[in-house]
């Protein structure tokens, strides 16, 4: 798929092929027809081929996004705080030190 299209302020598509969509998502082609199989993930069936719209991709993986509390946030936020400052000086702050 060319994502340089859309840096030149093209509309994105209205519908994905299996491969465009699999590329989009990086999975494998066989995980989208698996997932669509399953009834996890709506298409639009045109004699044997598959056509996917961009909004229902949109809400599918809405649904499969994680939620993570305060508190968990938090904590990643802290660690993520801790490893950083943990982290050794490039040669650029050693020398500047």
């Amino acid at each position: 798929m060319d994502f340089r299209r859309w840096e030149r302020n093209e509309r994105p598509r209205e519908f994905y092929t299996v491969s465009q969509l699999a590329e989009l998502l990086q999975l494998n082609e066989m995980t989208i027809y698996r997932m669509v199989n399953r009834g996890e993930l709506a298409c639009y069936t045109i004699g044997r081929t598959k056509r996917f719209k961009r909004s229902e991709v949109d809400e599918f993986l809405e649904s499969c996004r994680s939620k993570v509390s305060r508190k968990t946030g938090a904590k990643a936020g802290l660690l993520l705080n801790e490893l950083a400052q943990s982290q050794p000086k490039s040669s650029d702050e050693l020398a500047q030190s």
